[in-house]
């Protein structure tokens, strides 16, 4: 009679074989791989948040990837939003992001969705970029309409939108936005266009609306690129 204390003894043909060596290296591998696509993806989410908070305690490049791709020379002047005209702050906000201050984040999903739509479907776009997706697409990107840059667009101008003051994104807008050929920011396109500081931007003159502004900028009359070189190459606008 057997033991039933007695544990049974496995007959050698019976045990398990050992688990290979190579089955244990793929597993390493996977994680390594997993931890290595993980790590490409938010280095770049991390360098860019840290991009965004400098531009929000104030720093303010003198070039963007718009003018460096331009070539030089450029006629620009950064202006604080504090010397720029209200009705002219009023009128961009108008104009070019209604919702700009009141939408939580950069854009509206709706909005997004639909213009996603439109492009893959060859149709125009139903409702144009806002202004903190004009913003990084003029400091960081290329002057395209692929699907490629309308994303990267889409990402960093939404960390820029939590991050930046909707007074700050506007107030880069401004000093970055291009008038003309090699002609950037209100400072500069102010004194080409009318003979005035953009502090002096007002609501009785027809000429300050923003509408009016951008269609007399790119008018089929543009100057040549010498002459917008010669009437705005230093405009005084750092000087208050």
């Amino acid at each position: 009679m057997q033991d039933p204390l007695k544990r049974p003894v496995t007959e050698p043909d019976q045990a398990q074989p050992p688990a290979p060596a190579n089955g244990k290296k793929a597993k390493r591998s996977k994680r390594k791989w997993r931890r290595k696509l993980l790590l490409a993806l938010i280095t770049p989410l991390v360098l860019v948040q840290i991009i965004a908070f400098m531009f929000s305690m104030g720093v303010t490049p003198a070039r963007t990837a718009y003018m460096l791709e331009a070539g030089e020379p450029n006629v620009y002047q950064f202006v604080s939003i504090n010397h720029m005209s209200r009705h002219l702050l009023a009128a961009t906000i108008a104009h070019e992001d209604e919702q700009l201050g009141t939408r939580s984040g950069a854009f509206d999903l709706g909005d997004l969705q639909a213009r996603a739509q439109a492009y893959f479907q060859g149709k125009p776009d139903p409702s144009g970029s806002t202004i903190p997706q004009q913003l990084v697409k003029n400091i960081f990107l290329w002057d395209d309409q692929n699907a490629v840059r309308k994303g990267i667009e889409a990402v960093l101008a939404t960390q820029f939108s939590y991050t930046l003051s909707p007074q700050r994104t506007l107030e880069l807008y401004l000093n970055y936005a291009q008038f003309g050929p090699h002609l950037y920011g209100v400072c500069a396109a102010s004194w080409y266009y009318f003979g005035t500081p953009p502090w002096n931007m007002t609501d009785v003159n027809p000429r300050s609306s923003w509408a009016s502004f951008r269609c007399r900028t790119w008018s089929s009359g543009i100057p040549r690129e010498a002459s917008i070189w010669a009437r705005a190459s230093t405009p005084p606008c750092g000087t208050l």
